[in-house]
């Protein structure tokens, strides 16, 4: 089976997926981490930029690799604006596992 989406780095979140389990009661969503994702790029902007909504724009458009991601690896901002995060990606399952392809 292949799919497209996101996948949560197991050893990246680990932290989020039992703090998430223990109070929702149950697994975070790729969903959930990217929003987790999301929080954490604006907490990143806006300790370098200060609570300015010029300033973090211009901190998040410069964000390149500064802000792990639960995903696996870091995030980046393209061209486009858009984040680019190494879960993000065409996988398969491969014996019971996810295998990005």
């Amino acid at each position: 089976m292949y799919f497209v989406g996101f996948s949560l780095d197991r050893a990246a979140s680990r932290d989020f997926i039992q703090t998430y389990r223990a109070k929702a009661g149950n697994v975070p969503s790729a969903q959930q981490g990217e929003l987790y994702d999301m929080v954490r790029i604006f907490a990143w902007a806006m300790a370098r930029g200060g609570y300015n909504g010029t300033a973090i724009r211009d901190q998040i458009a410069q964000l390149k690799g500064q802000v792990p991601s639960l995903m696996g690896g870091t995030i980046t901002m393209g061209a486009d604006h858009y984040s680019l995060t190494a879960g993000i990606g065409l996988w398969k399952i491969k014996a019971g596992r996810e295998v990005k392809v």
